[in-house]
């Protein structure tokens, strides 16, 4: 499943099937600091046309730049490094464990992938960039194995590419 970024700021944007059929809806209101994110997840209303269904919230992710990020899922706030603790001590890697109990971890190679531990990791989500040439939008492909955590997902993306993104424009600022 593709899901399709409605603008290529993680932190202000629709992800949408690729019929058109909107799914969540991420938005953060513009503060110089400590601003929340906030993902409402689309719920439809037995079969009524989209604009006839409701938004849930998923989660919120509290960006602090003094104190530790924190993220609401689940009805829990955690601090990021407990709820999405680094791979190892010089790494960008994340990882999370999912309602399955298996280890999920967020890796960058060109782009971000997740992939599922066990004895042959497998990559269940690849996220490409938005293509100017071929006027692709940037989206996230998830393997259908994965679309019962697409929530952690997407939650965990949009946490991983902003950071990146704040990496990226602090090396070019300096």
């Amino acid at each position: 499943m593709d899901l399709i970024m409605s603008h290529s700021d993680p932190l202000k944007t629709e992800l949408s099937t690729p019929d058109g059929r909107v799914l969540y809806s991420v938005s953060t209101p513009f503060k110089l600091s400590n601003c929340t994110t906030k993902i409402l997840k689309y719920t439809p209303n037995d079969g009524v046309p989209e604009p006839s269904g409701s938004m849930q919230e998923v989660a919120r992710i509290n960006w602090h730049s003094i104190h530790p990020t924190r993220i609401i899922y689940n009805g829990q706030i955690m601090e990021v490094d407990k709820f999405l603790p680094r791979a190892g001590r010089f790494t960008d890697s994340r990882t999370f464990v999912g309602p399955d109990g298996r280890t999920y971890k967020w890796e960058l190679s060109r782009a971000w992938h997740l992939d599922v531990d066990g004895e042959q990791p497998t990559t269940v989500v690849k996220y490409h960039y938005d293509n100017i040439f071929t006027r692709k939008k940037a989206r996230l492909e998830v393997d259908a194995s994965a679309l019962d955590i697409l929530d952690l997902i997407v939650v965990t993306w949009i946490y991983m590419e902003k950071t990146l993104r704040d990496t990226i424009a602090a090396a070019s600022a300096a």
